[in-house]
């Protein structure tokens, strides 16, 4: 009796092992895949983000130097002279 009881605790403590291997193989998984899409959003919040705000910064002096804003704001907007 005692012997069969051995035998089933470690027959439970390998399946744990074996699936316990599976869990963290996959959790590792998913931390990197996390911190890959952290390192993308990062990107985009702020490399990207920032190359396009200052486009738009250039764009709106260009406008501003040819009238073209105030024209915009009015409602009226003209062609480029």
């Amino acid at each position: 009796m005692l012997e069969k009881s051995v035998k089933e605790v470690l027959d439970l403590l390998q399946r744990f092992k074996k699936e316990w291997e599976a869990f963290t193989t996959d959790f590792d998984k998913v931390d990197k895949a996390i911190d890959n899409l952290r390192g993308s959003f990062d990107k985009l919040s702020t490399t990207r983000k920032n190359k396009l705000d200052s486009i738009l910064v250039e764009l709106e002096a260009k406008a501003l130097s040819e009238g073209v804003m105030k024209d915009m704001e009015d409602g009226q907007v003209t062609k480029p002279r």
